[in-house]
């Protein structure tokens, strides 16, 4: 879940090669598809909401009746 966070951080720390390049420079930024990156990221945390609430062995429980 941290590195949701931290991502846009890339932008920011160089690259330690000693020519001061970024990790990830803007114009490959740009061309990452963050709808997506996003979505993955709301999955976790729904996930994560559903086990510390308790509801995830409910819904486990109550989908477990459709196995074919």
């Amino acid at each position: 879940m941290r590195v949701w966070r931290c991502s846009p951080l890339w932008l920011c720390f160089p690259v330690p090669n000693g020519k001061g390049e970024r990790l990830l420079d803007w114009k490959a930024a740009v061309k990452i598809p963050w709808g997506i990156l996003i979505l993955f990221a709301a999955g976790i945390c729904i996930a994560s909401a559903f086990v510390s609430s308790g509801i995830s062995p409910i819904i486990g429980e109550a989908l477990a009746g459709l196995r074919t």
